[in-house]
């Protein structure tokens, strides 16, 4: 029984067709009948792509802030303060807000670790995450006055309180 060796290790190779598209030809290399940028190799019209998202992305963030550079009259609360909320969606409402001169501006925790605090060193507050705190501050002279969020600053909570 010489003639039925058994190799180990040995696998039968099989052959398995595998279906490679070619490449097709451009069928106008030239362009001048509709072909696109992206068939030529061009980058332009990706490139094309990526502004008209950013700039649909940049619109729609547009959106994310309160009343954009419109400026509105707070709501006042009982003691005739004009209140400005914190929001725990990271934002002031109404985020520029108009007042008179002598108003007195309350700014409202509805949520989160908030504080408010002027670009010109005015007034700040502390950092408080208890729903309800409030800070007040009473603007004796007209002039617009920025503010912000410390924790949130960066991600755009920021407003002005114009006082005329």
């Amino acid at each position: 029984m010489h003639g039925n060796r058994v190799r180990f290790g040995h696998v039968p190779r099989t052959h398995v067709p595998v279906l490679v598209p070619s490449p097709q030809p451009d069928p106008d290399p030239s362009g001048a009948h509709g072909t696109t940028a992206l068939n030529r190799g061009d980058s332009a019209l990706p490139m094309r792509l990526i502004m008209a998202f950013a700039l649909v992305a940049a619109t729609l963030l547009a959106g994310c802030t309160d009343g954009g550079g419109d400026f509105v009259t707070p709501e006042l609360d009982d003691e005739g303060r004009y209140v400005i909320k914190m929001l725990p969606s990271n934002k002031f409402s109404p985020a520029n807000a108009a007042v008179p001169v002598g108003a007195t501006v309350v700014w409202v925790n509805e949520g989160g670790a908030h504080n408010t605090q002027s670009e010109d060193g005015l007034w700040a507050s502390e950092v408080s995450g208890d729903k309800g705190e409030h800070f007040e501050f009473t603007f004796d002279e007209a002039g617009e006055f920025g503010y912000f969020c410390m924790p949130h600053h960066g991600l755009g909570m920021a407003g002005t309180v114009r006082v005329e």
